[in-house]
């Protein structure tokens, strides 16, 4: 009894550990944190902004630059600094940089 027990909370263990939002971290490219090119207060309304056709591109702040994305899968956060961020999204990017996909 004790042994059949012991097997089902670790199945249970195992199920739990599996986090979705881990799985879809592993995919996106790792790197600095980076900001879009408007200061958007809220993650709503980038997503609301990518869906009306305005043309959001990513930078990477800090002295050297030039490192800037042009395509993929990255990690962006917001608002701006000094401002504390309140909302994180991961984006998918075009060929010529622009978001089109936020998550």
């Amino acid at each position: 009894m004790y042994s059949t027990l012991f097997k089902k909370r670790k199945e249970k263990k195992k199920k739990k550990s599996v986090n979705s939002t881990l799985i879809a971290a592993s995919k996106v490219e790792k790197g600095n944190p980076m900001y879009t090119n408007y200061n958007f207060k809220t993650k709503k309304a980038l997503k609301d902004a990518v869906s009306n056709g305005v043309k959001v591109t990513l930078y990477q702040a800090g002295p050297f630059g030039g490192n800037d994305p042009t395509s993929g899968t990255h990690c962006v956060e917001g608002p701006h600094y000094p401002q504390p961020h309140t909302w994180y999204a991961s984006v998918t990017l075009d060929a010529q940089g622009y978001v089109i996909k936020v998550k």
